[in-house]
């Protein structure tokens, strides 16, 4: 974690992306609250009680298509793809150590598109 402009800030599957805003509150290691549970609680109140903008550009549309795509899918999800054109689900991606890495929305768009 490094720490800029009065922010403190975490990577996530390569994306860097801020954990909280306030640099002055150092990080500690235990089972009580973190010292920046003061200054979560304010920005959380401010986009609440105000407004605020939340950066979702990570978010992506992908296209697969082509023969292999069933064995592809069932390899990269770790539950059952719609079976219907049209139909959607919420799919978990399997890490590459076993546990979820993320979840996308899958629609099914033909036999061998998704």
């Amino acid at each position: 974690m490094q720490k800029e402009m009065g922010a403190a800030f975490g990577l996530n599957h390569g994306w860097e992306h801020p954990l909280y805003f306030d640099a002055e509150t150092p990080d500690s290691a235990g089972f009580t609250r973190l010292p920046r549970w003061e200054s979560v609680g304010r920005e959380v109140r401010m986009l609440r009680d105000r407004s605020g903008i939340i950066d979702i550009s990570n978010f992506a549309r992908y296209r697969v298509v082509g023969a292999e795509v069933e064995d592809w899918r069932n390899a990269v999800f770790a539950n059952r793809m719609p079976v219907t054109a049209g139909r959607s689900c919420l799919a978990l991606l399997i890490g590459w150590r076993g546990g979820i890495a993320g979840d996308f929305t899958v629609t099914r768009l033909g036999e061998q598109e998704f």
